[in-house]
């Protein structure tokens, strides 16, 4: 048996957590650990589990399957997750750039994206969801966005224990 992660966003309502749990008893899987965030209607939910490859890819599939469930990551191995906020005119200083400079380096990417523009004519903001391998992938993924930042004239948000990692690395 190998541990492998799985990383689903879902709808905050009953009986959501046992629809996602459910096709990994009946197939053979193991669960080691389970956590999870309410964010409005939502929830994200970080499942690792035991099971063997043939085990984990079907898993996957039920999963995908499922009305409402996405999907953020699945996999063997580590893997961290922080979420970063931009604020500004993302939308019209082109968010898809934004994302493909983040997701060009090397052990980071953006899995999820949660935008909120009130208005087209003033500010909005993006929550990004942002996976990485180690610290020195968060420290280059980081430098990016701070660069991304400063030249579309954004603010960018980072969790302090980003910040701390990051300061720590460069010391």
């Amino acid at each position: 048996m190998k541990r492998f992660e799985l990383d689903v966003v879902l709808p905050d309502k009953p009986g959501q957590l046992v629809k996602v749990l459910e096709p990994l008893s009946k197939i053979g899987g193991n669960v080691i650990s389970i956590s999870h965030s309410r964010d409005g209607d939502r929830a994200r939910v970080h499942i690792v589990f035991e099971a063997t490859e043939d085990v984990a890819r079907e898993y996957s599939r039920r999963i995908s399957e499922l009305e409402g469930v996405k999907i953020l990551r699945f996999g063997r191995g580590p893997g961290h997750e922080t979420d970063v906020v931009l604020i500004g005119h993302i939308v019209d200083t082109d968010i898809k750039d934004t994302i493909d400079r983040v997701n060009a380096v090397q052990g980071a990417r953006v899995v999820d994206v949660d935008l909120e523009m009130p208005d087209p004519e003033r500010e909005s903001s993006a929550g990004f969801t942002l996976i990485y391998e180690d610290e020195e992938a968060l420290r280059k993924a980081v430098q990016t966005i701070e660069e991304i930042a400063e030249e579309k004239d954004l603010v960018a948000i980072f969790p302090v224990e980003v910040i701390r990692c990051v300061r720590r690395a460069s010391s």
